[in-house]
């Protein structure tokens, strides 16, 4: 008999993509540090998944065995998600996300075209949902992210000899889907030619742009990739640990470097246009990337007291909060599932009426919507905690 009148620790997966973090003498990865596996030097540790998602479910502990989140959600909708729900989905996801390389250069789908595309190609789009995203910054965390204004990007392009193929098939000042279409038809046997007379002219300039600096990085790290090429076109920026963006659907954008915090809606959706081995889809691609330029969105939390920061993105599916030495009351919270992780010290998790529990660092929990009523308690000054829920129109004060 399953047991949703306390809190259900979680085991939960961790991918290895060759981005991943990796052991370097004794600085051991973070996602390793928490799931306290040995490792090697070899060894990408590049994301740890808390959620139900078909793709890398978590597992949940319960008094009967180990369980897939999913099932346990499908099997028990109310008890897990709350009552008045017309799915039987956990609707979000969170994970920790460290990379030492870029991640390919990508967007998700919104809902309509990941309905759209998962009917039409499941091997390759998992799920019909939509994958709106924030990534807060645990270190500083470069990315590249949107669209640049048209005549920023052109004026780049044309300072570079080497970029006469991309240049020469503009026959009046482009737009930003012309600079992109333009840059992928490039015939694929002058691509490597053109990036290698591309990084020799970045390395032999005195005063390289921002942008020459990022594409020679980008081609350093995937040699004669035409994904590199994106450094032109996208906003380059970093965050400090705390600091938060938010990535709508259909917006281009690569993770190059950092630790974070990644929240999201449910999916496993993803549109490649470069930096990759992976299938790039041009068709998908052009079908749904928003062509116009845009700011990147910063995302500043809310929250008064000290220790407690809420990221609350425009969307629906989930929000995020840190608490750092401070107390979450679930009295106090609107009724839902949340899924939370110690990122540093340890907690006390108190449901009424059940034995005190304690979560370590690196433990993952689900408090189930069935717990009413229970406290995630800091055991020193340092703790960390890591929640994701759905978004609420209005928040109560977390402690008490």
């Amino acid at each position: 008999m399953h047991d949703f009148s306390t809190f259900i620790a979680l085991s939960c997966p961790v991918r290895h993509y060759a981005w991943g973090e990796r052991r370097h003498g004794s600085v051991v990865p973070l996602i390793a540090e928490l799931t306290g596996e040995a490792t090697d030097d070899a060894t990408p540790w590049a994301e740890l998944w808390l959620g139900a998602h078909p793709s890398a479910s978590a597992l949940a502990k319960t008094p009967a065995g180990d369980i897939p989140l999913h099932d346990l959600a499908s099997a028990f909708p109310n008890e897990v998600l709350g009552t008045g729900r017309q799915s039987t989905e956990l609707p979000f996801l969170l994970k920790i996300l460290c990379c030492e390389k870029s991640l390919s250069l990508q967007s998700h789908p919104d809902r309509c075209h990941a309905a759209r595309l998962h009917a039409a190609y499941p091997e390759r789009y998992p799920d019909p949902n939509p994958k709106p995203e924030i990534i807060i910054a645990i270190s500083p965390f470069r990315a590249m992210i949107g669209f640049r204004p048209p005549l920023a990007a052109i004026a780049d392009i044309c300072r570079r000899t080497a970029l006469a193929p991309w240049r020469d098939q503009w026959q009046t000042s482009p737009s930003l889907r012309q600079l992109c279409e333009t840059m992928l038809t490039i015939p694929a046997p002058a691509i490597p030619a053109l990036l290698d007379n591309l990084a020799a002219e970045i390395n032999a300039d005195p005063a390289p742009t921002s942008a020459d600096i990022l594409c020679a990085d980008l081609m350093r790290q995937h040699p004669h990739d035409r994904g590199a090429l994106f450094a032109y076109l996208l906003h380059r920026l970093l965050l400090q640990p705390g600091e938060a963006l938010y990535i709508p659907p259909n917006t281009p954008h690569a993770y190059l470097h950092g630790q974070g915090i990644e929240g999201m809606a449910s999916s496993d959706n993803v549109i490649r246009a470069g930096l990759t081995p992976k299938l790039i889809d041009h068709d998908a691609l052009f079908e749904t990337l928003d062509f116009n330029a845009h700011e990147p969105l910063s995302l500043p939390p809310s929250g008064d007291l000290p220790g407690y920061r809420c990221y609350q993105p425009p969307t629906p599916e989930f929000q995020i909060e840190t608490m750092t030495g401070t107390p979450l009351n679930l009295t106090t919270q609107p009724p839902g599932p949340s899924l939370f992780l110690v990122l540093n010290g340890a907690a006390a998790l108190v449901a009424p009426g059940r034995p005190k529990q304690r979560a370590p660092r690196g433990s993952a929990w689900l408090a189930p919507a069935a717990l009413k009523a229970g406290r995630i308690q800091p055991l020193t000054p340092d703790t960390t905690v890591v929640l994701a829920r759905q978004r609420q129109s209005a928040l109560s004060s977390p402690a008490t």
